[in-house]
This record gives structure tokens, C-alpha cells and sequence, in this order.
């Protein structure tokens, strides 16, 4: 159970708000950078999504497709 949650669950969570589609991404950009004022608001969430965007590369995930990603979970 340990691992299913760390090697599939939180990644295909963290696939699907980082990375599935920009509607996801409008949304938690919104929730988690929305008290910053707007230009430092658009360069921390640029950084932070595209250092989440390595680490999902880097597990391996982003390089499957879209349906095996949630098929797997």
C-alpha cells in the first residue's frame, strides 16, 4: 500500500495538477499562488512548475501516455 502510494498515486496527482492540461494548472496556479501580487506570482509559479515539471520527468512518468498513467492507478 506504502508504495502504491508513493511510486504511482502521488505522482499521477502531482501529473494531473501540474501537467495533464493548462485547466488544471489555471486552477492550482489560482489556489496556491493567488495572494502574491501578479508578477511575482507569474515567475514563482513558472519556477515551481517547471521544477515539478523535472521531477516528473525525472520519476519517469511524464514518459508514458496520458490513459497508462491513470490505468496504473
Amino acid at each position: 500500500m506504502q508504495r502504491l502510494l508513493e511510486e504511482n498515486l502521488y505522482w499521477a496527482t502531482m501529473y494531473s495538477r501540474r501537467q495533464y492540461t493548462d485547466a488544471n494548472w489555471k486552477v492550482n496556479k489560482k489556489a496556491i499562488f493567488g495572494v502574491m501580487p501578479p508578477v511575482i506570482r507569474d515567475i514563482a509559479a513558472t519556477y515551481f512548475r517547471n521544477k515539478i515539471n523535472k521531477q516528473i520527468y525525472g520519476h519517469g512518468i511524464e514518459r508514458r501516455k496520458t490513459e497508462e498513467i491513470f490505468k496504473v492507478c
